[in-house]
């Protein structure tokens, strides 16, 4: 009688979890030994479907849901470390690139490249809510540099 393979496996020999080969393409699996694990960028959902799901896009690893990062993608000078990987201060998350995406120089925070979230008031900055960037205070000139 023929038994059928584990739905990670493509294919079996000796028992149903003994996986001799995976489905990268459509199920985003890789064999390692014996087993079919989801690829890096992928998570198992455990749901009983053998199709991986992407890791949002900070995640360079996930694991039981696509925001629960276990390393981060991007580099370590825009990004912090996991299970967050938020962005580090001046830079700002646009939902597609690995890394963050550097702020307008004036902001301390932003939501994006033309929208302040917060300004240093250190740098003798505020924000102006007509433009969304951090504008300078009364005697004080943009030099252009933060």
């Amino acid at each position: 009688m023929c038994s059928p393979c584990k739905n990670t496996c493509v294919s079996c020999t000796t028992s149903s979890t003994n996986c001799q080969s995976c489905d990268g393409t459509t199920q985003f699996r890789v064999l390692s030994g014996s087993s079919c694990n989801c690829s890096p960028g992928y998570f198992d959902p455990n749901s009983g479907s053998a199709i991986c799901q992407k890791c949002s896009n900070k995640c360079a690893t996930c694991t039981t849901n696509t925001t629960n990062c276990v390393t981060c993608a991007g580099t370590l000078s825009t990004r912090g470390a996991s299970p967050g990987c938020t962005c580090n201060a001046k830079y700002y998350d646009n939902g597609v690139a690995a890394d963050c995406i550097a702020c307008q120089y004036s902001c301390k925070t932003c939501k994006n490249s033309t929208a302040c979230f917060s300004c240093d008031s250190t740098k003798f900055r505020f924000t102006d809510t007509t433009t969304g960037y951090c504008k300078c205070n009364i005697r004080y000139y943009d030099d252009g540099s933060n």
